[in-house]
């Protein structure tokens, strides 16, 4: 593609506990904030990894005042007005954490504000077509994705993941892409991030 920017996926296995709460961060949140929509313990914990890990990208390539437009699927974490809400709140006091400096615009938003070109659905493909490969991608070389470093070759998977992670190990184009898994260390309770390269 022609597109210039930042394909970033991260996985992170099933069996890998909360790492964005702890059983009462639901309700810590709620009465700080406080949370109108309606949220479980498991939901909310995926909406804050969403929220952290955007945050961390940004933080990592804005390194001045800047308009930032998150533009995001019509997923499960903003299903109706009062999830949306609440995510924006989270997701722009946690960005003044990540990313101190000052910002000249934060808009959020969902596909559904799309115009009749669908331009923004086409553009959300990408990452979504790169989620579904990695996903597929690590549950078939789960054992090595679990336990060794380094460079991984393409175990068995189907014509359409094989193209796109062959796709995804083409460097030189104007869309980059990198890859990262969560993976739990010895350490009881931290995980730690790790680039994945595919070759």
């Amino acid at each position: 593609t022609s597109i210039n920017g930042l394909l970033a996926t991260i996985a992170i296995d099933r069996s890998q506990p909360a790492i964005c709460t702890s059983p009462n961060s639901l309700q810590t949140y709620s009465n700080t904030i406080p949370l109108s929509g309606n949220w479980t313990d498991t939901s909310f914990e995926r909406t804050l990894r969403i929220i952290h890990f955007t945050n961390l990208l940004v933080a990592g390539l804005c390194h001045k005042a800047t308009q930032i437009t998150w533009i995001t699927d019509a997923d499960e974490f903003v299903a109706n007005t009062n999830k949306m809400q609440d995510v924006s709140r989270i997701a722009s006091g946690a960005l003044s954490l990540y990313c101190p400096h000052p910002k000249k615009s934060i808009a959020f938003g969902t596909s559904g504000i799309d115009e009749a070109d669908r331009g923004l659905e086409d553009a959300l493909a990408i990452p979504d077509l790169a989620a579904g490969a990695l996903s597929e991608f690590a549950t078939a070389s789960h054992s090595s994705l679990l336990s060794m470093g380094g460079a991984y070759t393409l175990p068995d998977t189907s014509d359409k993941t094989n193209m796109i992670m062959g796709w995804m190990a083409i460097e030189d184009q104007p869309l980059k892409h990198a890859v990262w898994r969560l993976r739990k260390t010895e350490t009881a309770g931290h995980s730690r991030l790790e680039e994945i390269r595919i070759k």
